[in-house]
């Protein structure tokens, strides 16, 4: 964390990238994001702000950085990104209505008592 508060921005060259933890964590530190636009980071741009992610295309290279410093540079950034998409809270109640689904549609296809689901359900006996 020491590295990143004392950093005025953090730099991820990703060749393939789907999510990036480490984008939300330098957020969370209150320090601009310089990264590919790939993966979900066009969709994180746009949930915390533009002014908290640069996005470039293609490979990193001295043009790029050299665009992403004056981009920053003209920035009026709040003081912290707006990461309450991304709260645990928010994430617990989204996962547990998915698995709610995944439990209930379980239910509809595989009735109680069903071949199926019993074997779903009942560990293999020790042979």
């Amino acid at each position: 964390d020491q590295l990143i508060d004392d950093s005025d921005a953090v730099l991820l060259s990703y060749s393939r990238i789907l999510n990036s933890g480490a984008a939300l964590h330098a957020l969370s530190r209150n320090r601009t994001v310089i990264a590919p636009r790939m993966g979900s980071l066009n969709q994180l741009q746009d949930d915390v702000g533009a002014e908290w992610l640069y996005l470039y295309a293609g490979a990193i290279n001295s043009k790029t950085i050299d665009a992403a410093l004056g981009w920053m540079s003209s920035q009026d950034r709040a003081r912290c990104p707006d990461l309450s998409l991304y709260s645990w809270d928010k994430v617990g109640k989204e996962i547990r209505h998915f698995l709610g689904g995944i439990s209930a549609n379980v239910a509809k296809a595989w009735p109680a008592g069903s071949d199926a689901r019993r074997s779903f359900s009942t560990p293999p006996k020790d042979t």
